[in-house]
């Protein structure tokens, strides 16, 4: 995964990521949150469609504010 910060996101590119588990979505919960901290918001562009099933079966990607999932791509 390839991340960028700017002013105000982290975007992380998941288009290379060949196995979302729970590792990745343990690993975007933390960045969220710390990015939460710092008042900003966190994009995961091309992420694999299984990634975002995991987020939704943890029930992560509604608790974890300002996380915004864009699949494929």
């Amino acid at each position: 995964m390839v991340v960028a910060v700017s002013a105000r996101e982290v975007v992380c590119d998941a288009g290379a990521l060949s196995h979302a588990d729970l590792a990745t979505v343990d690993a975007l919960a933390r960045l969220a949150l710390t990015a939460r901290r710092q008042g900003r918001a966190v994009r995961v562009r091309h992420a694999p469609p299984a990634l975002r099933e995991l987020l939704d079966l943890a029930a992560l990607a509604d608790v974890v504010r300002r996380l915004v999932v864009e699949v494929g791509g």
